[in-house]
């Protein structure tokens, strides 16, 4: 296993690859064994202008780091941020960069975020595009709104009850995307009026069940769509009513963001800490948004990605509202479940995109954070306030990744035998 392997032959191996999601992954590593390697070789570590900032920032040297003009990548822009505010260096020469990215780069919520935060930092009124939450309770109301749940779930449980009744108090009605063999066990809910259910295409896409969901939707008058997981649910601290009144002042075309709040533990009383994975530098360690809600246009579809596909039109939108309210994540109270979804989910993104090299820059950080978490990284996850979830994680038991490894080897067969072994390096850590 790489995570396995010394300093020193994970030096080599930095040195001999050629995949930069394999070498963001050693100097991450590296950095959370306090390798003296990284500082003694920080010159090899950051020569790939791709690689510099992550290890100027790995050994402490963000006056450097905010210093730097060329070679910059999309992703190094929060952390140069970060560098700048920390070295004292102006920020707000950053601010219009960013706004032509968040408008030319498909209006990703991160860079919206982003841009809203240097705005607030440097006293600048941000765009119009991005607000936060703040101001839409004082708006004028549009009508009452709505608003229909939409999912996606692979299989129906005990637990699905659970989270229709989550999803049913703050929707007025749910339409959930199920598979083909799922519609005999959906005649359970038939008590259920409010929910109704679509099939999911035999060869799972996610655009085409969003589009789907959208369509149904439209044609049974919904004005906003609310979509969560059947593992997530909404911070009790955004009661029904107030989520309500939220959605009635939105505009056609506009999106509203939350932190999506990874919870851990058996009590569900803890939650991971961003700002810790913030300081090994890597974009998928920024602390994750979701859009939750869409006010609908009636037109806009989502764009056409079979894997990892926003759910919302997002080259559409017209205006995106930020929250601190968090849209809480529970795969992380059932660490097992956590390691197998993972394992599951490498070998299922690898059979459809046959990309080694994507592969290890949407997983490599993921198993960093499952190494830090086997090794018990006090400083990784922080009790939270956000309320009393502690009987949450045995109502989602029928939601969690039960299966082995050698179970998810024949679940996606890989004929190739070196990638198989490639697959076989970045296993999530033994339970």
């Amino acid at each position: 296993m790489i995570y396995k392997e010394g300093d020193e032959a994970l030096f080599r191996l930095f040195q001999h690859t050629s995949v930069v999601g394999l070498k963001r992954f050693i100097i991450g590593l590296l950095q959370q064994r306090k390798s003296p390697l990284l500082s003694e070789f920080i010159d090899i570590f950051s020569h790939d202008p791709v690689l510099k900032v992550q290890a100027l920032r790995g050994v402490g040297r963000h006056d450097e780091v905010a210093c730097l003009s060329d070679g910059i990548q999309l992703s190094d822009v929060p952390f140069i941020i970060d560098s700048r505010r920390r070295a004292g260096a102006p920020v707000i020469p950053l601010i219009a960069p960013l706004n032509a990215i968040y408008h030319q780069q498909g209006r990703q919520h991160w860079t919206g975020k982003l841009l809203l935060d240097a705005c607030e930092y440097c006293g600048v009124s941000p765009p119009k595009e991005v607000s936060w939450d703040r101001a839409l309770p004082e708006g004028q109301s549009r009508g009452e709104p709505v608003i229909f749940g939409i999912t996606m779930i692979k299989r129906l449980t005990e637990s699905t009850h659970f989270f229709f009744d989550h999803l049913l108090s703050y929707c007025d009605h749910v339409i959930a995307a199920i598979p083909h063999d799922q519609f005999e066990a959906a005649r359970d809910y038939s008590m259920k009026e409010k929910v109704c259910f679509i099939e999911q295409p035999l060869k799972y896409n996610d655009s085409e069940i969003y589009k789907s969901l959208f369509r149904e939707g439209r044609e049974r008058g919904a004005t906003h769509y609310l979509r969560i997981d059947d593992d997530e649910m909404i911070e009790a601290s955004l009661g029904p009513q107030q989520f309500r009144t939220i959605c009635s002042k939105m505009s056609p075309g506009e999106a509203l963001a939350v932190p999506w709040v990874q919870i851990f533990g058996d009590e569900a009383d803890a939650e991971m800490n961003f700002h810790r994975l913030f300081e090994f530098t890597d974009i998928r360690n920024l602390e994750p948004l979701k859009d939750v809600v869409y006010c609908d246009d009636g037109e806009a579809m989502p764009s056409s990605m079979p894997f990892h596909c926003p759910w919302i039109p997002s080259e559409k939108l017209t205006r995106r509202y930020f929250s601190d309210y968090g849209l809480l994540h529970f795969e992380g109270t059932d660490i097992t479940s956590l390691k197998n979804k993972f394992n599951r989910y490498l070998h299922w993104d690898y059979s459809i995109n046959k990309n080694m090299g994507l592969v290890y820059e949407r997983y490599l950080p993921l198993l960093l954070r499952l190494v830090l978490i086997d090794a018990k990284d006090q400083s990784l996850l922080k009790p939270h306030s956000r309320g009393d979830y502690s009987h949450v994680p045995a109502k989602l038991s029928g939601t969690r990744y039960k299966e082995t490894l050698d179970e998810i080897r024949n679940l996606f067969p890989i004929g190739d035998s070196e990638h198989r072994q490639l697959l076989a390096d970045i296993f999530a850590p033994a339970n």
